[in-house]
């Protein structure tokens, strides 16, 4: 029989869901005891913005005591999303409004259900009135479909142009939202002669018989992304559409209001959350010791807006750091979340009262432009601030230059380590030497100025097997005009196995008068040929004394530890750069061996990439330490059954049925494979199965029907 591989697709649904569907754990709300419930208007209000309010909202509104409160929340909840603050409209709301009373009326005829719970409502709720809304009523080739087509919203992580398809499942009742890998192309199939057919085959039947665009769209949701109509398969990218649609109400910047509520600060006092806070914000790119980028970066507050709080007879002060790393296209790469909370010794409660506070961190990074973001808050004060840089990490594969120039950062002191950790780092630490950074880039009469830099080398280049010939000079200017220089070789000798020099520089201050002053750093090849240069600016005081600030920074680990390998890993994957995020993947389980994440990524990963042979040497240690993990389970089966070995597929499908014992997809996924083993009665048990789960499945009892007529006994002659 020709159907196998049409009824082995539908595991896909279950493997699939639970990849890009991680299980989500319950709100605090779910996990304390049963609060009463909710006033007839809450619960209405909850209702009316369920498809837009977002977990933290969701969470926050639940854990609230008083009708009061409640009161303040919902004001607060459309003021935050406002987009003409100050005036006395709210555009959103109205339009939110607007959009529920349509679908309301809409989509809510011919079945019991209201219109906004409608996959049709939810969608229009969330996205609005499509460009363009194509309707292919009932057909004999295909149940009811339509197809509409929206513009993206980038910032949204949305795909500039997109397609949703919705349809009748067995044609009757409500439109349900199509997804490719879950209901695959023969859920839309009403010609009882095309049931079994190949999902080339039902391409072209639809293309032929129906619409090209709807043929495409049984595929593919996301018009332009790669697709081989001689070859159709769902494409992830539709899958990654509907995820993101499905989590649209989280992208928004974490709400303030919420925030303040889950860090405990007083519903009542919400309106007191000011926007005061401002910061010195500095970040510093560089190359790691196996070749990855890094961005450090720190934040300093002066100490006049330091609040501190008090508990007993102690002094601290607090902060919640958050922040995103987006590139060029708005969609967010990483993502920053920490709390500092640091009580206060008599010698730095009395540092505090002059010196400012700074905050350091890390993060990995990849090559790319960036914007990066930080709002930290004050839950002392319920003051906050916002930060924001623009980050250019260079692609060293593509640079045009034999040597380029990394970012020049400035520091007023320098501390020499002894023997620095080999597992754990500071931030600014750079082998044995931990930069203190300079974020005003001030300094005294007769100081010292110090400077950390990089120089990257293609090391198969001429000049770096000759290592001869090439210089660095310094330069330093007031009002354009050299004040000193000085230029010294480049030692070639000192690039590490990737290329990379790294060079620390003490810069005397002797003998300059107060004023601005730019140091030039310039890359000479000879005498005077410039390949690259960069310039920094600094200041010398007429002061005699600066506060410099007060550190604060946890130790973090190493810049070989395997969880930057992923972090680095999963901004490749975001960025749609599966083989960089494949290698990373494979270097982090060499350093970490038993990192689950990681090897249930790679796996993802590798089954995506059709490297099933791979994807199974990496699963299974997993399934071996732990065979009940459903996920872990459903990728094996799949990567068995692709490879033919129906028998191993059996084995996983059948542990997976042990954890989830009504899934029906694997009900009948179980029920192709024993078939492709010719083990006919075994198949029947399993369709049995899945059909009393759900009698509706028109394509099941037609498979079952074949099933009694092979089995049948001939007619008598």
């Amino acid at each position: 029989m020709k159907k196998g591989y049409s009824l082995f697709i539908m595991l896909i649904l279950v493997v699939f869901f639970f990849a890009c569907f991680p299980t989500v754990a319950l709100p605090m709300s779910a996990q304390k005891s049963k609060k009463p419930e909710l006033k007839e208007m809450y619960a209405t209000w909850l209702q009316e913005v369920q498809h837009i309010i977002s977990n933290p909202e969701r969470e926050a509104f639940n854990n609230l005591q008083t009708d009061e409160q409640r009161d303040r929340f919902m004001e607060a909840f459309w003021r935050f999303r406002d987009p003409t603050p100050g005036t006395t409209k709210n555009e959103l709301k109205e339009e939110h409004y607007r959009r529920l009373e349509y679908v309301s009326s809409q989509f809510g005829r011919g079945t019991p259900r209201p219109g906004w719970m409608t996959d049709q409502g939810r969608v229009y709720i969330l996205l609005g009135e499509p460009i363009t809304r194509r309707r292919f009523p009932e057909e004999r080739t295909t149940f009811p479909m339509e197809i509409w087509f929206y513009d993206g919203d980038i910032k949204k992580e949305l795909p500039p142009h997109f397609n949703l398809l919705f349809y009748k499942r067995s044609g009757v009742g409500e439109y349900k939202l199509y997804s490719p890998f879950s209901d695959r192309v023969q859920s839309l199939i009403a010609d009882p002669g095309l049931q079994f057919a190949r999902e080339d085959a039902l391409y072209w039947a639809i293309r032929q018989n129906v619409d090209a665009e709807a043929a495409d769209a049984a595929f593919n949701l996301v018009p332009g992304r790669p697709f081989d109509p001689r070859f159709p398969r769902p494409t992830f990218s539709s899958q990654d559409l509907l995820n993101t649609i499905e989590d649209l109400p989280n992208k928004i910047e974490e709400p303030l209001y919420a925030q303040a509520i889950l860090h405990g600060l007083p519903v009542v006092e919400l309106d007191l959350v000011y926007k005061t806070l401002e910061f010195d914000f500095l970040h510093h790119y560089f190359k790691g010791p196996e070749g990855g980028f890094f961005i450090y970066y720190a934040w300093k507050l002066n100490p006049e807006q330091v609040s501190l709080g008090q508990h007993e007879d102690k002094y601290y002060f607090s902060f919640h750091i958050n922040g995103q790393l987006k590139n060029e296209q708005e969609r967010v790469i990483s993502s920053v979340r920490d709390s500092v909370v640091s009580y206060l010794g008599e010698k730095e409660f009395e540092a505090i009262k002059a010196a400012p506070v700074s905050y350091q961190n890390r993060l990995p990074g990849i090559p790319g432009s960036y914007t990066f973001h930080l709002l930290v808050s004050n839950p002392v004060s319920k003051e906050y601030g916002t930060m924001e840089g623009r980050v250019y990490i260079p692609d060293l594969a593509s640079a045009p230059a034999p040597i380029e120039l990394g970012e020049l950062l400035q520091a007023y002191q320098i501390e020499r380590l002894d023997n620095p950790s080999q597992t754990v780092s500071y931030p600014f630490q750079y082998g044995d030497i931990r930069i203190l950074p300079n974020f005003t880039r001030d300094y005294l009469r007769d100081g010292k100025l110090y400077l950390y830099f990089q120089l990257y080398c293609v090391r198969e280049s001429e000049y770096f097997q000759k290592g001869t010939g090439y210089q660095l000079r310094y330069s330093i200017l007031k009002a354009n005009v050299e004040t000193y220089s000085f230029s010294e070789s480049i030692d070639f000798s000192a690039a590490d196995r990737y290329g990379t020099i790294s060079l620390m520089k003490e810069m005397p201050l002797t003998g300059l008068a107060p004023g601005e002053y730019t140091i030039n750093i310039s890359v000479l090849r000879g005498e005077n040929e410039v390949i690259t240069a960069k310039n920094t600016e600094f200041t010398v005081l007429r002061e005699t004394r600066i506060f410099r600030p007060l550190i604060f920074a946890k130790k973090i680990p190493s810049l070989t530890d395997y969880s930057n390998n992923s972090a680095w890993a999963e901004q490749y994957r975001l960025e749609g750069k599966t083989s960089e995020a494949i290698t990373e993947l494979k270097k982090a389980i060499v350093k970490n061996p038993d990192s689950r994440k990681d090897r249930e990524l790679l796996g993802r990963l590798l089954l995506q990439d059709e490297r099933h042979e791979e994807a199974i040497e990496v699963l299974h240690p997993l399934f071996v330490q732990t065979p009940n993990d459903f996920t872990v389970v459903s990728y094996l089966a799949v990567c068995s059954y692709r490879l033919g070995k129906f028998s191993e597929a059996i084995k996983y499908y059948e542990i997976a049925l042990q954890l989830q014992p009504e899934n029906i997809g694997l009900l009948n996924a179980t029920a192709d494979a024993y078939l492709k083993l010719d083990n006919k009665s075994r198949a029947k048990e399993y369709w049995e199965r899945s059909l009393k789960l759900d009698p509706n499945q028109p394509l099941i009892k037609k498979e079952m029907e074949k099933l009694k007529e092979s089995s049948s006994p001939p007619p008598k002659s």
